[in-house]
């Protein structure tokens, strides 16, 4: 059981790997975590959703940065949060630009793309 969860962690990171690689070619980007701090202000902030983080916390990091669009990934597991985070953002002045739904092997994952509007 270990070992199937190793390995779909490890298709997680490769996942995010890949779309971190097809948004630098178009953008200089910084990624984010809960508690990450954002060092430079980049155009785009890339956030790997987690349960666990406040994304308050998140947006909080967003407004101070001033980057022109956010992308957060949501897992397959994660897609019930989806209304939260849609609503969470464009409460705060980001507007939700693009939903991509996409498959890399086995993880399933959705894209959001948001415009900050302030």
């Amino acid at each position: 059981m270990r070992r199937k969860c190793n390995k779909r962690g490890q298709k997680k990171m490769e996942l995010l790997e890949f779309i971190e690689k097809q948004l630098k070619n178009r953008y200089q980007i910084t990624k984010i975590q809960c508690l990450d701090k954002i060092d430079r202000e980049p155009e785009l902030v890339l956030i790997f959703f987690q349960k666990e983080c406040a994304i308050e916390k998140v947006i909080e990091k967003i407004r101070k940065n001033s980057g022109r669009y956010s992308v957060v990934i949501l897992f397959e597991e994660d897609l019930d949060q989806m209304d939260r985070v849609v609503s969470s953002f464009q409460k705060n002045g980001l507007d939700l630009i693009c939903i991509r739904d996409g498959q890399y092997g086995s993880c399933v994952f959705t894209r959001l793309d948001f415009e900050r509007l302030w």
